[in-house]
């Protein structure tokens, strides 16, 4: 995990006042943003000779490249001295790092082949859990569980698929992507973990092997309380669903409010709160259905028009 995180680096001598960097293998990017992925970087730099490693320091907008030897480091920051370089349209300032070189497992461009997969969320412009995050992954194929952090490069989930294959599909499609209409977008690598372990599923984490996993809301003090909370989360993935009624998302939304609904009244013994939850779930429901329908009627007409 630790590998776009920080770097193990040995120094280079510095570079007096008014005077240039030292040339060194390790070539200092700024104005790396989240719209750059470790793969872009990479394929950049690859041009230039071997890359032996690189760091994203993405709090910074920064990153550290390694290449396997100077003069292909010297030949890259040569390149650009006069000229602009970019990736994917942003301006990207590469000059001689102060570091000799990236040891250990900071310095590893990617681990290798994996079924689990570390993902990092960059300028999410909504909330992200584990259910905005679940449909996402499982076009793809069968995901057995997901664990979201925050570190220093931002919100981060693993997310472990049952098998290999799946993951390696997943990981070419999504890396990179912007994700509802361009809420988040996605950087991809391999984990270097073999298995998950999951103790809890709520919002930050989810075992799909194991339902019977402690809930949060379940865990909620009193029945009342429980049922405000799986209404006002009903409520939630039905507006969810309205919004991304034309997505493959939407059945899932769909599906997750259903159960969110049942939940809410499950146990309930003021009849008329009850009452009061039945009518807003079958509004919110009536309206999020509706939008489904009608998206799926506009695709069929659209299918039927194109193959005419």
């Amino acid at each position: 995990l630790s590998s776009i995180f920080a770097a193990r680096v040995s120094p280079c001598p510095q570079a007096t006042m008014g005077e240039e960097q030292a040339p060194s293998k390790v070539i200092h990017f700024r104005n790396v943003v989240g719209e750059i992925t470790q793969e872009d970087l990479e394929e950049f730099c690859k041009s230039f000779g071997k890359v032996k490693g690189i760091v994203m320091l993405r709090t910074k907008n920064q990153a550290l490249v390694q290449m396997d030897d100077i003069a292909s480091a010297i030949n890259l920051v040569s390149a650009y001295r006069n000229f602009q370089a970019k990736i994917n349209g942003h301006n990207i300032y590469p000059r001689f790092s102060n570091h000799a070189e990236l040891s250990g497992q900071q310095g590893k461009t990617d681990s290798g082949p994996n079924r689990i997969l570390l993902a990092t969320i960059h300028t999410p412009s909504i909330t992200v859990n584990v259910d905005t995050l679940y449909p996402v992954f499982a076009i793809y194929g069968t995901v057995e569980k997901i664990v979201m952090f925050n570190k220093s490069a931002g919100l981060q989930a693993l997310v472990q698929y049952a098998d290999l294959q799946t993951a390696l599909q997943a990981k070419e499609q999504l890396n990179g992507q912007s994700v509802y209409s361009g809420s988040f977008t996605l950087e991809i690598q391999f984990s270097n973990l073999q298995q998950l372990t999951v103790t809890a599923n709520n919002e930050m984490s989810r075992d799909l092997t194991n339902p019977t996993l402690p809930n949060k809301v379940a865990a909620a003090q009193t029945p009342e309380a429980a049922a405000a909370a799986n209404f006002a989360l009903s409520l939630q993935y039905y507006t969810a669903a309205t919004m991304y009624a034309s997505t493959p998302y939407a059945t899932y939304y769909m599906t997750i409010a259903g159960q969110y609904a049942t939940a809410a009244t499950a146990g309930l013994k003021d009849p008329a709160v009850a009452t009061q939850y039945q009518s807003q779930i079958m509004q919110a429901y009536t309206s999020a259905a509706t939008a489904v329908a009608q998206q799926y009627a506009a695709s069929q007409q659209a299918s039927l028009s194109s193959s005419a």
